[in-house]
């Protein structure tokens, strides 16, 4: 099972996700990347790859 982290640049109505290309099949290292995402500005959510790549990005700011 890997991880996907993915974070959002944009304001609330110019918003967009962005994916990270690598993926973790270690949890903690896709909340290092997270942690270091979020510490630069920019939101971001781990999700499983495989269902991230079922579903698609977010759609809403909130991402969730």
């Amino acid at each position: 099972m890997t991880h996907t982290v993915i974070y959002r640049t944009g304001g609330t109505d110019n918003f967009q996700w962005h994916r990270v290309l690598d993926t973790y099949a270690d949890q903690r290292e896709a909340v290092a990347k997270k942690v270091e995402l979020e510490r630069a500005g920019y939101p971001a959510i781990i999700h499983l790859t495989k269902r991230l790549d079922a579903i698609g990005m977010p759609e809403t700011f909130g991402g969730r």
